[in-house]
C-alpha cells in the first residue's frame, strides 16, 4: 500500500512510518519541520518531501492509497493566546489538503 504521512517527522509520524515500513508498505513523508534531519535515520526506506508546509500543494498524492494527516501547529501557548490565528494556521490548510487528496483520487484519508 502507498501511504503519505503529513507531519511524518513528529513523534507520532515517525512511529507510524516505522511500523508501516516494517510491514512492507511504501511510505512518503511530508514535513516542513527542521527536525526532519534529526529523525531521517528513523525513516530509512521512506520517500521524504522535506520543506512541505501545510497549505502548500502536496506533491505526489496521485497514486497514493492512503493519506494520514498528522501535521499541526502544536504550540499550546500560541493556540491559547490567538485561537483564531491558530485555527487559520491549521484548519483551513487541513481542509485544502483533504480537498487536494480527494481531487488526486486518494481513496482513504
Amino acid at each position: 500500500m502507498r501511504i503519505a504521512i503529513t507531519g511524518g517527522a513528529g513523534f507520532m509520524g515517525t512511529a507510524l512510518a516505522g511500523r508501516l515500513l516494517s510491514a512492507g508498505h511504501s511510505v512518503t513523508i511530508l514535513d516542513g519541520a527542521p527536525r526532519i534531519e534529526r529523525v531521517r535515520h528513523l525513516l530509512d526506506g521512506a520517500d521524504i518531501v522535506a520543506g512541505w508546509t501545510q497549505g502548500a500543494a502536496v506533491p505526489g498524492l496521485a497514486g497514493m492509497d492512503t493519506l494520514v494527516h498528522l501535521a499541526w501547529s502544536a504550540d499550546p501557548g500560541r493556540s491559547m493566546a490567538d485561537l483564531a490565528g491558530d485555527a487559520a494556521a491549521n484548519i483551513g490548510p487541513s481542509i485544502r489538503l483533504f480537498e487536494g487528496a480527494l481531487l488526486a483520487g486518494v481513496p482513504r484519508i
